[in-house]
């Protein structure tokens, strides 16, 4: 069961809401993200939740390793990987390797 951390931000618009890097702009996070979780059940430092209108955002205090886990598995292209995050998601990659 998918158990959906929510958070609600009520002096910052979901327009403003700070969004886990390399999400799309608002306006066409609205076309492509689908609510599905994924990018929120995935991340290793429980940072990212969704604000009151189902679209991902950070949590304050929080802070994101780049690891690209989120754009990795964003099937819908609303999380798209940044140079960052594709550096994070190849040295993860590289560990798990290491280990095989």
């Amino acid at each position: 069961m998918l158990t959906a951390k929510v958070i609600a931000f009520p002096l910052r618009p979901p327009r403003a809401a700070r969004r886990p890097p390399g999400t799309l702009r608002f306006d066409a996070l609205l076309d492509a993200c689908v609510s599905c979780g994924d990018c929120v059940e995935v991340c290793p430092q429980s940072a990212i939740a969704w604000d009151l209108l189902g679209y991902p955002v950070m949590i304050d205090g929080v802070d994101c390793v780049c690891c690209g886990l989120c754009a990795d598995v964003c099937m819908h292209g609303a999380i798209k990987l940044t140079a960052a995050t594709r550096r994070g998601l190849d040295a993860a990659q590289d560990e798990d390797d290491a280990r095989d």
